[in-house]
């Protein structure tokens, strides 16, 4: 114990006394750190909508994809279903009678692929504003008149999927999106 004592009076007395961080100090350092993160969070939201509606969109340009790929190597036409109206949904099917209300005949290959808007804050609509249904040949090729394009949005991104008559699918987005090209 004299050990430790003679320790710091080695050191002098002001030593003892400047031993710790003001209330000050510690004031100083919650509030910069307070206004570092309300300078954050704006940033972090936009962020997540991005990344979120990029992720909605390469979604969805996969399963345009996959429906062309399904349609070539079935050897049969492939539906890709845009249902706007109601469920906000898009599905892929054999059947000509899918719809996104009735997912029971929505399957290709006994599988069903279905991606619902719903689930996430974003909106799903056509060029036309109606449901679509479009048709992809045994040739990957999109029926006369089924070339398209599919607007997702949320509150802040907007982004198109266009489907073109040879059967091309081309993501892009309508203002700046890391990630995706500008349309």
């Amino acid at each position: 114990m004299v050990l430790f004592h003679q320790h710091f009076l080695a050191r002098g007395p002001r030593y003892l006394l400047l031993r710790g961080h003001t209330l000050l100090e510690l004031m100083l350092v919650v509030s910069i750190i307070g206004l570092l993160s309300m300078m954050a969070v704006p940033s972090f939201v936009t962020w997540r909508e991005e990344s979120e509606l990029k992720h909605l969109v390469s979604t969805a340009s996969a399963m345009a994809k996959s429906a062309k790929v399904y349609a070539i190597t079935l050897q049969q036409p492939i539906y890709l279903v845009v249902d706007v109206t109601t469920s906000n949904c898009i599905a892929i099917s054999e059947n000509d009678e899918c719809s996104c209300s009735n997912l029971q005949t929505c399957h290709v290959a006994g599988q069903q692929n279905v991606l619902s808007l719903s689930d996430f804050s974003a909106s799903l609509d056509t060029t036309s504003g109606k449901n679509s249904t479009i048709t992809f040949n045994p040739e990957g090729t999109v029926d006369f008149g089924g070339s398209t394009s599919l607007l997702v949005s949320n509150a802040s991104h907007n982004a198109k999927i266009i489907i073109s008559a040879l059967g091309r699918i081309k993501p892009c987005a309508i203002h700046h999106i890391n990630g995706l090209a500008r349309c």
